[in-house]
């Protein structure tokens, strides 16, 4: 169902989500040679859960800091990764952490980037 709402390439494929929004930042003229701070978030039930989790993140590179959510309901792991933020290793990314996300009873819920401010816009 998601990848009739996603854009498609020149050859009617459906772009992926982080290859669609790799594709977006580049269009500020974003310098992606260099290494960037990488943004990833995910919820827990429990902090038991969120603790287990995250060594497993951790093992991808990521600094995790876990902290109860902003309506005390479940337990926000939020983990950042300095990289080099290709289409292909978020990709890469994605589907290891959606597993993870997973086996913990959690939800991936995506990354973000504060580099936008770089391009000046």
């Amino acid at each position: 169902m998601l990848n009739a709402m996603l854009p498609r390439n020149q050859n009617g494929k459906a772009l992926r989500p982080d290859e669609y929004a790799v594709q977006q930042l580049k269009k500020f003229n974003l310098n992606f040679d260099e290494p960037k701070v990488v943004e990833f978030f995910f919820y827990f039930p429990t902090k038991a859960l969120a603790e287990k989790a995250s060594e497993e993140i951790t093992s991808e590179g990521c600094d995790v800091t876990i902290e109860l959510g902003d309506e005390n309901s479940s337990w926000l792991c939020f983990a950042t990764k300095q990289m080099i933020p290709s289409s292909e290793e978020l990709d890469r990314l994605r589907k290891v952490f959606e597993a993870i996300a997973a086996k913990y009873k959690g939800e991936y819920d995506g990354w973000g980037t504060g580099f936008i401010n770089e391009g000046n816009v």
